[in-house]
């Protein structure tokens, strides 16, 4: 698939809001190759959207602007959930496109072809999200309706359910996609690799991964 063209209904969310516990350091903030995992991720994605905002929690947006510009779209979220649907429902409540593309800020590789490829398969449904064999979910590197996703966020809050999979469960109409069917436009899978403590780091840089 070739990245030519910027989608008009389709935002980008990047979830920066975690705590980084196992880490030790904000994630968002970690390099490779001179680059921020923020930065590779937020660039990647701008190749497909021009709506590319990123949701921090209750962090200070400065730091954020520091590292990818004063034109970037960076807020807090609405409410202090603790959980990543407190972006979720941040960005889908303040973004207006038909669908959006929410990322978690530790996949550095994710690849605008797949979130394209995800996009595509998400028209007329509720989302697209990636599901291994073990039916384990990619719930943050896949694509969401954004009016379904609000409704979803808000009611799963209403009934005290706070994680992604709560909200998820609340959607009608979901695309589970096979995790091999990824190898399309991500041979190795790269897009999910998940860098969240610092021996996943070291593994990292030392090319071990």
């Amino acid at each position: 698939m070739i990245v030519n063209s910027m989608s008009e209904s389709l935002a980008i969310a990047i979830l920066a809001g975690g705590r980084s516990t196992r880490m030790g350091v904000d994630k968002a903030f970690l390099r490779f190759q001179g680059q921020t995992f923020l930065e590779m991720i937020y660039n990647e994605m701008s190749r497909i959207s021009q709506r590319v905002l990123v949701l921090v929690g209750n962090k200070d947006t400065k730091k954020f602007k520091n590292v990818l510009g004063p034109n970037a779209s960076v807020i807090n979220d609405s409410l202090p959930i603790g959980t990543p649907v407190g972006g979720m429902l941040t960005a889908s409540s303040v973004l207006s496109e038909d669908y959006v593309g929410f990322i978690a800020c530790d996949l550095p590789f994710v690849r605008s072809e797949l979130i394209l490829k995800l996009y595509h398969i998400a028209k007329g449904h509720s989302a697209a999200i990636p599901r291994w064999e073990n039916g384990g979910l990619e719930p943050l590197c896949a694509i969401y309706r954004r009016e379904e996703v609000e409704h979803a966020s808000n009611a799963a809050l209403h009934r005290g359910m706070v994680s992604c999979k709560d909200v998820i469960s609340l959607l009608n109409d979901v695309v589970y996609v096979d995790i091999e069917d990824a190898r399309s436009v991500d041979p190795e899978l790269r897009s999910f690799l998940n860098i969240n403590s610092r021996r996943e780091l070291s593994n990292l840089m030392a090319g071990l991964k």
